[in-house]
């Protein structure tokens, strides 16, 4: 059930290519230098584990944290009546070197100590109302959207049968790359299925595509597509009472198989290559879903690969409140739809800003800092359609959006 940010993809993009046995790599007709692509891999590589939510790792049990249902009971049984998520505000630690006594165990009825869980690093996810997003058409069947430690948005949807995740959106900043894409699934990938409940199972095939410019990173393309395929099959195969750092729950294990194979695709003179792809890689997930004390989330997640190393992220804390919308300023814009051009009013205070326009397709149409509270932006190159504006302050954080369109 991971979500694989799109950052963990550039990464696969760039180390594909420095691990190539030659000195030079020959790729769709192109000669790269090695030990330049294998820099570049490497100074990803080190950013991405500065940065764990970046990792495919963490975003699967973040998923989940805000989930509010309202009974408990000793094999537990969620509905999607019970999921509150809009409001709600968790925190995650991560222990990437656990203890001998951190193990999935059995099936059936189990008993599982974890209180020696380490916080070696946290992350944080924030759920709001979608509409209250920036990037919310970019993901049409979302209804629920969560910001990831303020660096990129997730899209969900939740109906009475599902809870399933649609791809996300955000910007990195590392080295001498600022790279902003959109992470999608087709079709979307199946967080839980209502009501869960002890033996549920499901399998589902899904496909990730991550795609960017090649000269964001450095490399002679005009675009870089990755796609991964997930199989997955999950099953809700153990029941029983589990310890944390931080409280007693009866819990629901599920079991997911996730076997993941990379695909590149490079673009070139109006073609699109197949370049090179991995080998099929198996990761098996363990979560322990509680509906105890106001939760409806697995507390703890474990991810163990095919050597059998374990990795854990858990639940440090969750905050539920009455707050349904996000700090964002709605940006005053005139006129909407424009044609020729876009008057923007910016508070006092935040000259200095840089506002953004992007497409629908997240694609960067526009860039300047503001200089005074009143803004004129020329749309006549702009194509007929739908378009955001974004507000970012000095340190690249988004502080405000609005939507609006073009019609010549």
């Amino acid at each position: 059930m991971k979500c694989v940010l799109w950052s963990s993809s550039v990464y696969f993009i760039l180390r594909a290519y420095a691990n190539s046995g030659e000195k030079t790599s020959k790729f769709v007709g192109i000669k790269l230098c090695r030990p330049t692509i294998a820099k570049l891999a490497s100074l990803v590589w080190v950013r991405l584990f500065q940065k764990n939510f970046l990792m495919k790792k963490n975003l699967h049990l973040l998923m989940f944290l805000a989930l509010l249902p309202a009974v408990s009971q000793a094999q537990i049984s969620i509905e999607s009546s019970q999921i509150k998520l809009v409001g709600n505000f968790a925190i995650q630690s991560r222990d990437t070197t656990p203890d001998a006594t951190i193990v999935p165990g059995g099936s059936g009825s189990q008993t599982w100590d974890f209180s020696t869980l380490k916080d070696q690093s946290r992350d944080s996810l924030e759920f709001y109302e979608v509409g209250d997003t920036p990037y919310a058409s970019l993901f049409p069947g979302a209804n629920v959207s969560a910001t990831l430690d303020s660096f990129a948005y997730i899209y969900f949807e939740k109906t009475d049968d599902y809870l399933t995740t649609h791809g996300s959106y955000g910007t990195l900043n590392y080295g001498p790359f600022t790279i902003t894409s959109t992470y999608k699934y087709s079709p979307p990938q199946t967080i839980i299925k209502f009501p869960m409940q002890l033996n549920d199972q499901f399998a589902e095939v899904t496909r990730a595509t991550i795609q960017i410019p090649g000269s964001v990173v450095g490399l002679p393309f005009d675009s870089i597509r990755l796609v991964t395929k997930k199989e997955r099959n999950v099953t809700v195969d153990a029941f029983g009472q589990l310890t944390t750092p931080i409280g007693v729950y009866e819990t629901l294990r599920s079991t997911e198989v996730e076997v993941s194979i990379d695909s590149i695709y490079t673009y070139s003179s109006g073609i699109w290559f197949p370049s090179q792809g991995t080998a099929p890689k198996t990761i098996t997930f363990f979560n322990w879903w509680t509906n105890e004390n106001g939760l409806g989330s697995p507390v703890v997640q474990l991810e163990q690969d095919a050597n059998g190393n374990i990795e854990a992220s858990w639940l440090f804390e969750l905050i539920s409140s009455a707050k349904t919308t996000t700090n964002l300023l709605r940006l005053d814009i005139s006129p909407n739809p424009a044609s020729q051009q876009l008057r923007v009013s910016l508070p006092n205070g935040l000259t200095g800003c840089k506002l953004e326009i992007y497409d629908m397709n997240g694609k960067l149409q526009f860039s300047r800092t503001a200089t005074a509270t009143s803004e004129t932006i020329d749309v006549q190159s702009f194509v007929d359609g739908n378009f955001v504006l974004v507000m970012k302050d000095k340190n690249g954080k988004l502080v405000g959006f609005e939507r609006f369109a073009v019609v010549k």
